[in-house]
């Protein structure tokens, strides 16, 4: 996502809470016909491809990114560190 790549994955796991509509296409795990569909969408629609590509990469960079997923960590480790 960070690269501007959409993604296509399963919904499952912690996927569904950083990939949304507009970021990539998730599907229900072993629903091979719907990856393929969701595959075939981003390889052969550019324009899609693009969008979905930049919204990834604002996701990404957003509540997502590593200072964001570090700073309640340093917070608990370093009490008063900004």
């Amino acid at each position: 996502m960070a690269c501007g790549v959409p993604v296509v994955g399963a919904n499952a796991g912690g996927l569904p809470e950083v990939v949304d509509d507009g970021s990539g296409i998730l599907v229900e795990p072993e629903n091979v016909d719907a990856l393929v569909d969701a595959i075939l969408k981003i390889v052969s629609d550019q324009n899609t491809r693009k969008v979905m590509g930049e919204h990834a990469r604002q996701r990404a960079l957003s509540p997502f990114s590593s200072g964001e997923c570090i700073r309640p960590l340093r917070a608990d480790l370093l009490p008063g560190d900004p």
